[in-house]
């Protein structure tokens, strides 16, 4: 299972349970929906209805996502479960029961371990070192009639064929190629009016019926100049970013 980028981007205790407070929202981890930050039942029953028990969500991530082998998941599952050692190897997961005591070991190894890089991770995230971290400076005098991004009818036609779905108006997968990306953030941009304000919920809302990565689109989004914003993030309309600058 692949997940969007707002689930990586969630504190663990928040993978656990599925929702997250994002963008003045309450946010599913798995699909994006939306709720109101008072309504945290509403969105407990919404993962639990649509997604089921967010330790198999965790467990079906893609191969190498949550550094466990296929016979690991399935020991971990009958350790949930309360299973002895003895029934784990029964279950064919193990060769012997003190095969399966020394990975029990191993996981709290693994637990100890992994706290104290999260605690590291949170001085590199805090302080004067986050202000000197290098990052990506956004170019001055952009423009999007490079001629990297001169695109015929004909092109935009075939690309919105291929990853837009219009009936639905959902993007199928989000292309990688610049040209590709601009045709779809474009047909995005069409969502909303001119000369409206929107506020970052419902500028969530919108792109949440098109695609489940909707961080990635806003992102997006702006970076392209089809929206902009204002510094805290309060409020964002639709601009025109076809003129150069």
């Amino acid at each position: 299972m692949e997940l969007p980028s707002v689930f990586w981007d969630s504190a663990h205790e928040d993978m656990k349970r599925g929702y997250a407070p994002v963008d003045g929202m309450l946010m599913c981890l798995v699909c994006c929906r939306g709720f109101d930050l008072s309504d945290e039942r509403g969105a407990e029953e919404h993962v639990a209805a649509e997604h089921g028990d967010m330790f198999e969500v965790l467990l079906g991530l893609e191969k190498g996502q949550n550094g466990l082998t296929e016979n690991q998941e399935g020991i971990l599952r009958l350790i949930r479960q309360g299973r002895s050692d003895a029934e784990i190897v029964m279950a064919g997961l193990a060769g012997a029961t003190s095969t399966v005591r020394g990975y029990r070991l191993l996981l709290r190894e693994k637990e100890r371990k992994a706290k104290a890089f999260l605690a590291i991770l949170g001085f590199l995230n805090e302080g004067d070192y986050k202000k000197r971290r290098p990052g990506r400076k956004p170019s001055k005098g952009w423009s999007i009639l490079d001629d990297r991004f001169e695109i015929t009818e004909e092109e935009k036609r075939k690309v919105l064929r291929t990853y837009f779905n219009e009936d639905k108006c959902v993007v199928r997968t989000f292309p990688a190629k610049e040209k590709n990306k601009i045709v779809i953030l474009e047909r995005l941009a069409d969502l909303f009016e001119k000369g409206r304000t929107y506020s970052e919920k419902e500028v969530n809302q919108i792109l949440f019926r098109t695609f489940n990565d909707i961080s990635t689109l806003r992102r997006y989004l702006i970076e392209y100049r089809f929206l902009a914003r204002v510094a805290n993030g309060s409020a964002y309309w639709r601009t025109d970013p076809w003129h150069k600058q």
